[in-house]
């Protein structure tokens, strides 16, 4: 698939997310949630930044013949989510907790649609409640995008159906 059309079918992927997202809040805690405007283009076009001008250059200058796997993906998405914040909320703590909750509920379709049906991404719950303070401590200015693949790597092991 070339560059371009992975870019499209990764907004389309976002928009479904975020959709999904929004509807799942509003019914767990009664709430409208509000997005900034074409968020997803804006979270697909931070994304595609981080890895290329990130990720890439680097698997290509130590690991030539690596990709980039579905761990980085995950990771990358996480950090695009919580740099852009796409979800508008006043209140900054509260901002961030949701953002943090929309990068853990997209993280986890990226690894049940790469896994399709071989996991139960549902994860412990103390992992997802650390992860998601983890999430809002991420320094905008370095990118911890392959320790948190390495997280995700053991995330996807642990989950993973028998």
């Amino acid at each position: 698939m070339a560059p371009e059309e992975r870019e499209g079918v990764r907004l389309l992927d976002l928009v479904f997310w975020f959709e999904a997202f929004q509807a799942n809040y509003s019914e767990e805690f009664h709430q409208p949630l509000g997005f900034i405007e074409d968020s997803a283009r804006i979270i697909n076009e931070y994304y595609w930044e981080l890895m290329e001008s990130n990720v890439r250059p680097y698997l290509r200058k130590h690991l030539p013949e690596s990709r980039i796997d579905r761990h980085k993906i995950i990771s990358g998405m996480e950090m695009s989510i919580m740099f852009g914040l796409p979800v508008v909320m006043e209140d900054q703590d509260e901002r961030l907790d949701v953002n943090s909750r929309l990068a853990l509920f997209v993280a986890k379709q990226i690894l049940i649609s790469f896994n399709r049906g071989r996991i139960d991404a549902t994860g412990p719950e103390n992992f997802n409640r650390e992860h998601r303070t983890w999430l809002q401590m991420v320094s905008a200015e370095g990118y911890p995008i392959f320790s948190n693949a390495a997280t995700w790597y053991l995330f996807e092991l642990l989950c993973l159906k028998n």
